[in-house]
């Protein structure tokens, strides 16, 4: 079957006005597709502050400075080059994931309703570690599967089920082509395991990514 993939962008920008002068001189750039079309106003904003603004490209993204739940490239290329990040999103679990996946630190500002929103990585590591320590003594796992193209992991899951049998645990897989968090307390499990995009952990409740979980013996 062929498909047609369509980018939807938002008409409006529901933003308070914007106050960029106490972010750094220079600016990375990055935003979900939904934003593309204000990213020369945000742009335009931040060089009458003054800033200058950087824009990276991902592996996987179309356009410079977006990102996906599974390409934070648009950051991690320019890490060196920029004293922060401003994140233009609805969501937080983009910026959570892409926080995370970069190879050093930096001030990371998301732009949301409330203004400037800073996202800090330490907390962030702190709850993820957290669930690696729920992962040792749970006892009934379910293994997220999506059959959406680019996102479908089932042989990894087939070999993480089996694992974690072997270890004296019960894993079941659970394929859907739309993954629902709020279908989640149908099911009596400990801790769900997210072989999908790996953004979906940061916004599903009590989910682990399996590449959190992959370095762990068990």
């Amino acid at each position: 079957m062929k498909t047609l993939y369509l980018e939807a962008r938002k008409k409006n920008l529901d933003l308070p006005s914007y106050d960029f002068s106490k972010l750094p001189k220079k600016v990375g750039l990055l935003y979900t597709i939904q934003f593309k079309p204000f990213m020369q106003e945000i742009k335009d904003a931040l060089e009458k502050e003054g800033k200058e603004v950087i824009l990276g490209q991902g592996a996987r993204a179309k356009h410079k400075g977006q990102v996906l739940g599974c390409d934070a490239g648009a950051a991690i290329c320019i890490i060196d080059k920029v004293g922060c990040f401003l994140f233009v999103s609805s969501g937080k679990w983009h910026a959570k994931r892409i926080v995370l996946s970069l190879p050093k630190q930096k001030p990371f500002f998301m732009l949301s309703g409330n203004g400037l929103e800073s996202i800090g990585a330490e907390d962030l590591k702190k709850s993820r570690l957290a669930l690696q320590k729920k992962f040792y003594f749970a006892e009934r796992f379910g293994i997220l599967v999506s059959t959406k193209p680019g996102q479908e992991n089932m042989k990894d899951a087939i070999v993480l089920k089996e694992k974690l049998e072997r270890a004296g645990k019960k894993a079941f897989i659970f394929i859907s082509d739309m993954i629902d968090s709020s279908e989640f307390e149908n099911f009596k499990i400990d801790l769900w395991i997210n072989t999908a995009c790996p953004g979906l952990a940061f916004d599903f409740p009590n989910t682990i990514n399996l590449e959190e979980i992959k370095e762990l013996e068990f």
